[in-house]
């Protein structure tokens, strides 16, 4: 896993802003997650909450060119939905409404 986070790292330091991952999420974070969905966060999850609080890529296809866009003027501009990670602030919400 944490090779897979190094990688991911060196890809959002080289992609600009095709690609924005939030700070670290908490152990307590994560706990209560756990927690309210009664079940334990497995591991590799939790590596990559514990460096990454949830983000998104976008694919090259739309970012080229457009370096100063941001990531919602590339998302209105060509319709695309992004591969993303709820930070889990998110998925909280999405639990209590539930």
């Amino acid at each position: 896993m944490n090779e897979l986070i190094s990688s991911l790292q060196q890809l959002i330091n080289a992609s600009g802003k095709a690609a924005f991952f939030n700070g670290p999420a908490t152990q307590a974070e994560i706990d209560r997650l756990s927690e309210m969905i009664k079940l334990p966060i497995p591991a590799d999850l939790q590596t990559f909450y514990l460096h990454f609080n949830g983000g998104f890529i976008v694919d090259k296809r739309f970012t080229e060119g457009q370096t100063n866009a941001s990531h919602q003027e590339i998302k209105k501009r060509h319709r695309v939905k992004f591969n993303y990670v709820f930070p889990l602030i998110s998925i909280y919400k999405i639990l209590k409404a539930a």
